[in-house]
């Protein structure tokens, strides 16, 4: 059976369905990529377009990476791939569409197809999503469109009526750690010297390979597990009997910024998420903790409805945060509510 964008990981289903449009010429003119950063877009539209120029029509894979139209396009120097970037601007004008616009019934360099690949499509001002609109409606034979977005719901309807939005899908962690030490020698090496913080990485990415990727390095790499292990102490404490000093002890040690606090009890509640996982199906994939003895013994140390209390009392925390509540006194009455004081 012929593979379909080696270069992606994961996608399977969406993989094979674009594979045979491509295969059968019925692929699209425009299509909207949908996922968080890190999710495989910009991989997803170079592949689409390299297994549009493929010259090799029998190899087991499509596209094949080997043929001189697949390498000039993956290795981002091909005439006939366009990238429209708002560069350093919080949004993407109309000026910056302009010549797309200008170019676009100019004929392909080398291919059949010239393909514009629009990244961060959900910072589109109303002028410039209404320009390209009109270029959506009625397209040269020979153009398509790849818009990549975090936020589909920020594109106008009639954006997305014309280009059918293809949602890049969730990589389970176990995927992820396969493909990355097969393919990234930092990730080998990280595996083999601190498995529990690869993993930690793995779960982090949250299903993101190129997450994941930055994570890699060191130093994008430890806030991340400090505010892990900050969460798992945080849990530890739930999980443990202690005196109102040891609690108010341990509140204090925690951040001071509101953004970070709400970052760190989101974790905290996905850690809670996972015990109450652990308690009802002892094989439940877990999402915070990488050992699951930990998650285990944790669990064992609170109830069913303690969990409950404590996942109600973090929601109502953050939203608190997001209000500009007082940091000490929300936290205070978090602590309340989870029985903790």
């Amino acid at each position: 059976m012929r593979e379909y964008f080696p270069g992606l990981v994961g996608n399977g289903r969406l993989c094979a369905r674009l594979g045979r449009e491509i295969e059968d010429g019925r692929l699209g003119h425009a299509y909207l990529l949908a996922g968080p950063p890190g999710s495989g877009k910009h991989t997803l539209a170079r592949q689409i377009a390299a297994a549009l120029a493929c010259e090799a029509e029998e190899a087991g894979a499509l596209p094949c990476g080997q043929c001189a139209s697949c390498r000039s396009i993956l290795e981002d120097r091909d005439p006939d791939v366009i990238t429209v970037s708002r560069g350093e601007r919080a949004t993407l004008g109309v000026e910056q569409l302009r010549g797309v616009m200008e170019e676009l019934y100019v004929a392909p360099n080398w291919h059949d197809d010239k393909i514009y690949i629009i990244e961060d499509a959900q910072t589109m001002t109303v002028q410039a999503q209404n320009a390209l609109l009109i270029a959506l409606e009625e397209p040269p034979r020979h153009v398509r469109f790849l818009l990549l977005c975090t936020e589909p719901e920020a594109m106008l309807e009639t954006i997305r009526s014309r280009a059918p939005m293809l949602r890049m899908a969730y990589i389970p962690p176990e995927l992820m750690r396969e493909q990355l030490v097969k393919t990234e020698r930092r990730a080998a090496q990280l595996a083999e010297a601190e498995p529990d913080a690869f993993a930690a990485v793995t779960l982090a990415a949250d299903g993101c390979i190129g997450e994941a990727m930055t994570l890699l390095d060191a130093r994008r790499r430890k806030p991340i597990l400090t505010r892990r292990e900050s969460a798992a102490n945080f849990l530890r404490l739930c999980a443990g009997r202690h005196g109102a000093g040891e609690v108010l002890a341990a509140l204090a040690t925690l951040p001071q910024k509101r953004d970070e606090v709400s970052e760190l009890l989101g974790l905290v509640s996905l850690g809670a998420r996972d015990l109450l996982a652990v308690k009802r199906a002892p094989d439940a994939r877990l999402c915070f903790y990488t050992d699951r003895a930990a998650a285990e013994e944790a669990a064992n140390g609170m109830s069913v409805q303690a969990l409950l209390r404590l996942t109600e009392a973090i929601e109502t925390a953050r939203v608190s945060l997001s209000r500009n509540a007082n940091l000490r006194i929300t936290m205070l009455t978090l602590a309340q509510s989870a029985g903790l004081l």
